[in-house]
């Protein structure tokens, strides 16, 4: 049987506004929810450039590589909540709305009883954080279909080691192949291979950042031929070899 992470608060914060606030891409193992309170922030992930105002949120499922960046003329001020819980998945929509206006009040006041100090404290902190959590689902749940790339996308990210074709996603939408790549191409702007490929790029790069394995090794668990096609491909998406990645981020730490 598969282990699923516990329900776990890892932390909560505050981002003032900051004209110049930015964070090159990353990823972790753990989802974060981002409430926009005021100003606009850009985030790129998927292969996707998404743009948010006060009211709307973010959803980055763990795993998930994503740049962030203040708007400069209308700087963002946002609160967050990273965190472990099983119902969290790829599945999910990576923006929605806080219709409710629940979402960001929650969070900022997780964001000022974290960390906590006694007991009692501890215990009011894990109520809202179990009110963010069903909140931020709640919201989620409700965006009327997610659209056929987030659905498909999400099937891929569960078969990326896979062989996947077009005819084979063409099957898994139930549609046939012409009519899946202009269905698909106008819900996501470019056309399923194309994600799927970003998919599994991404995922290597994950995989790159988090553990020692080697790209001869990376390359069949993301459904890459082999680590010199791997390269290849990673050099054309980010601008540098996965090696070279890899020494930065190390060199960061």
């Amino acid at each position: 049987m598969e282990h699923l992470p516990a329900e776990r608060l890892i932390s909560a914060g505050h981002v003032r506004p900051d004209p110049g606030w930015a964070i090159s891409a990353h990823s972790h193992p753990f989802h974060e929810v981002i409430a926009v309170v005021r100003g606009r922030m850009r985030v790129r992930m998927h292969g996707q450039e998404f743009a948010a105002g006060p009211g709307e949120v973010f959803l980055y499922a763990a795993g998930t590589a994503h740049e962030e960046a203040s708007d400069r003329r209308n700087p963002v001020e946002t609160y967050f909540m990273a965190f472990e819980h099983p119902a969290f998945s790829a599945g999910l929509p990576p923006k929605f709305r806080d219709a409710r206006g629940r979402i960001g009040l929650l969070i900022s006041w997780l964001a000022a009883e974290h960390p906590a100090a006694t007991a009692r404290q501890k215990g009011l902190v894990e109520a809202i954080f179990r009110a963010s959590v069903a909140e931020a689902l709640r919201a989620a749940s409700e965006v009327e279909a997610y659209g056929l790339a987030a659905k498909m996308r999400a099937w891929m990210r569960e078969r990326l080691g896979e062989p996947l074709s077009l005819d084979a996603l063409a099957a898994q939408a139930g549609m046939g192949r012409y009519q899946f790549l202009r269905a698909f191409k106008r819900s996501a702007g470019h056309t399923p291979m194309q994600e799927l490929r970003l998919l599994r790029l991404e995922k290597a790069k994950f995989l790159l950042l988090t553990t020692d394995l080697p790209l001869k090794a990376i390359a069949p668990e993301v459904g890459i031929g082999d680590e010199y096609q791997l390269s290849k491909l990673f050099r054309k998406e980010f601008g540098m070899p996965p090696g070279e990645l890899r020494r930065s981020m190390a060199a960061e730490r």
